[in-house]
Parts: structure tokens; C-alpha cells; sequence
């Protein structure tokens, strides 16, 4: 809930705005944007983690092949904290120009690396990461696709500030749905 907050206070996330958590892993971002009285909705390319979503969001959180997004509408915002450098580089364009397709605000949140490393070793261990880019790679995506990037920062408020400690080891970009 405290993170949900700090998204609404700091992107200006109205109760009229739908939201989209892609990656949302079992919905608790999803519930907490919701308890916070936003109208949220979850995809996700685990099934597992669908199936265990808690049963008040259960309704608004659907598998995903990783590039589908399985609802009708689109999205006032959509956040992708965590997920997109486990996307494998062969599919990323897709995953990130459909998203973009469906939200007219997107923020994400990944690991930076250089020289194909993680900035920050401990992201080394997880084995599903695959994408090792620094912040620009990553602005550079987004306008490539139809995000026009309005801030890439190292730290946002209330996200991730257990990382202080490696001022460059992740990455904070908004982007808006360019005209």
C-alpha cells in the first residue's frame, strides 16, 4: 500500500484513471491501487501467480502470453516494476510496443546494467534476468515505439530505496503515449 501511494501522490494517478500493474505477479499492487480506490487490472505470464491472486482481485487479474493484453479497454497508466528485463531480448520490441499501444502513461522500473552486468550483483543471481542495459537503452526503447520519455531517474520516491546504495543500479522512466 505504501508504494501504490507513493505512485498515485507522485504520477498524479486520479481516482477517475485506470491502471494497469503488467507483471502483477499474484495482484497485490493491483488490491492496494484498489483499496487506495483506483480502478486497477493485472496481467501476468505465470499462471501459478494468477491462479494464487487474492480473491478480491481475482476478477481483474489475467494471464498474459507476455505480449497480449487481454483487456478491451486501454489504460490511463500502466506500471512495469520488475518485469521487463526478464523479457528476453528477441521480444522485448513486441512486449514494449504493445504496451505502449494500451496506456497512455507508462512507468517502469528495471535493473541497470553495463557491460553485461547488473549494476547491482545481487540482480546477477536471478537467473530469469535477461535484459543488462543502462538507462538510455532503455529511453531509447520506449521512443522507438511510441513513448515519448518525460523523466529517467536512478531512484523515485517510495520505490525500491533499499537500492540507494548502487545510485545507478536501477532505472525509473515515464513515458507518455507520443502523438
Amino acid at each position: 500500500i505504501p508504494m501504490a501511494f507513493s505512485l498515485i501522490e507522485t504520477l498524479h494517478i486520479g481516482r477517475d484513471r485506470k491502471v494497469l500493474d503488467f507483471g502483477c505477479a499474484k495482484g497485490f499492487l493491483v488490491k492496494a491501487f484498489r483499496l487506495l480506490s483506483r480502478e486497477a487490472y493485472g496481467v501476468d505470464v505465470s499462471r501459478y501467480c494468477i491462479d494464487q491472486t487474492h480473491p478480491d482481485v481475482k476478477e481483474y487479474c489475467k494471464h498474459s502470453d507476455g505480449i497480449d493484453i487481454p483487456f478491451d479497454h486501454s489504460f490511463d497508466w500502466t506500471i512495469a516494476k520488475d518485469v521487463l528485463e526478464h523479457v528476453p531480448y528477441e521480444s522485448i520490441d513486441a512486449v514494449v510496443k504493445k504496451i505502449i499501444s494500451k496506456t497512455n502513461n507508462l512507468f517502469i522500473v528495471v535493473p541497470l546494467g553495463s557491460d553485461g552486468k547488473y549494476v547491482v550483483p545481487a540482480y546477477e543471481l536471478d537467473v530469469t534476468h535477461h535484459v543488462r542495459e543502462p538507462i538510455g537503452w532503455w529511453a531509447n526503447l520506449l521512443e522507438r515505439h511510441g513513448g515519448k520519455v518525460t523523466c529517467a531517474e536512478y531512484s523515485f520516491p517510495g520505490v525500491k530505496e533499499n537500492w540507494k546504495d548502487h545510485k545507478e543500479g536501477n532505472g525509473f522512466l515515464i513515458a507518455k503515449k507520443a502523438e
